[in-house]
Formats: structure tokens, sequence, C-alpha cells
């Protein structure tokens, strides 16, 4: 396939990715992290809390979504609210195995941001030397804070916050692989490279949709060699 081609193929596979496969999940849940309002970043530890510790991915939305209907999404609010209140939203939205253990994580997290950081975690950045003391201080913030979670926080903060970094998901590495984007070996690398073939695409979605696309579609299709339903086979050369 000659260079323009592949150039295309590749265009074309980074705007079908976001469009199939789905974006970030901070997105998929309402949270807009591009101006990272305090309140907004809390909403995204929150989920990123729920989503790595908690049951599956669908639960784990639901269970979101329950605390923000009822407003305790915010540091301040989860702080403060009743312990009876919170578990009891947490069961009612299916929680139930998990629901004392994470209300009171999500409350010692809350309590912490308020004590430590005037329940704004902008400052846990500013505060923070670099990379690796952000992550200290994150895991600081609670139990709940496991180095999943702070993977997955960082990962989709990684175009707001200067510190930010993560490593690619195994999934995203997996895709990214078989369908040729990147030649590169080594995380790191990869994780350049990707980042030039997004840009080069020109499209409109942020890097961290590009990025948890290509985790879902590696971990969904990829990892099970589920090809045949594979919403891009038509562009993957390893189908091939």
């Amino acid at each position: 396939m000659g260079s323009a081609q592949e150039a295309q193929r590749r265009q074309k596979l980074v705007v079908t990715l976001a469009g199939e496969v789905g974006g970030s999940h901070s997105s998929s849940l309402g949270i807009d992290l591009s101006c990272a309002q305090a309140e907004e970043v809390f909403k995204w530890l929150v989920a990123s809390v729920l989503l790595t510790n908690g049951p599956s991915g669908t639960a784990a939305t639901r269970v979101y979504q329950s605390l923000e209907r009822v407003g305790l999404r915010s540091s301040p609010l989860l702080l403060v609210s009743d312990w009876g209140r919170l578990m009891e939203v947490l069961e009612r939205a299916g929680l139930v195995e998990h629901s004392y253990r994470t209300a009171m994580g999500l409350q010692l997290v809350s309590w912490s941001v308020d004590r430590d950081y005037q329940g704004d975690l902008n400052r846990l950045h500013f505060f923070a030397r670099d990379q690796h003391d952000l992550g200290r201080r994150l895991r600081e913030l609670g139990d709940v804070v496991t180095p999943g979670v702070v993977a997955l926080f960082l990962r989709e903060l990684r175009e707001v916050w200067e510190k930010a970094t993560a490593p690619l998901t195994r999934g995203a590495v997996r895709a990214t692989r078989n369908l040729g984007l990147v030649a590169a070996n080594g995380p790191d690398a990869v994780l350049e490279r990707l980042r030039d073939v997004w840009e080069e695409a020109g499209v409109k979605e942020g890097f961290r949709d590009f990025e948890a696309a290509l985790s879902t579609l590696g971990e969904r299709y990829c990892r099970g060699r589920k090809c045949h339903l594979c919403p891009v086979r038509e562009l993957c050369p390893a189908r091939a």
C-alpha cells in the first residue's frame, strides 16, 4: 500500500473509531474535563473509583449516575452527606456487596480533598512536584484510590493537567499494533507516535477519546480475536 493510501487508511480509522466504538469514560458520563473545573475533576475521581474498584462498567455507570442525581458528586456534598443516605443510594443502584467499603472510601477521599486542597483537586496538581509526586498525592487521598484508579483518572486528564501521565492500557497497545497504526516499540514511543497519528488525522475528538476507543477495541474485539464483530475490521491489516 502506498504512503498516500496508508495515510488515508489511518485517517479513516481514527475518524471511525470514535464514532463506532465510543469515546472516553468521562465524556460518556457527561463529565466535562476540558476546563478543569474543580467539581468536574472531582466527579471524574469518584467515577474512576467506581469504574475501577466496583462492579462491571455498566453497573458502575449506573451507581455513578445515581450519586449524581441526588447531588452527591462534589467534594463538600460527599463530605457532609448522611452516612445512611449514601449507603442507601449505593445499594439501590445495585452496589450491595461493596457499598460499605465504597461509601467509607468516598467519604475519606472527600474529606482528604477538602482538608488538604480546599476541595479542589487542581490544587493537588499545582503542588505536585512532578508526575510521580502527583500519583503519590492522589494515592494518599484514601485506600480506594488504587494505582488502577490513578491510571484511569490521569489518562483522561492527560490533555488538561500538565503533569498527568499514564501508560496506554494493554488493550490500546494491542489494538494499535493490530491496526498497524504505530511501528514503534515501548509504551512511551507508541504513545508519542500515536499522538502524531491522531494529530495528522485532524479529527475534532480529543486524544483521550481516541485512546479510550482503542482501549475498548483491544479489550472487546482484539483480545478474543473477535474480528468478525469488529466495527473497523475492513480497515484492519491484522484481519487480512
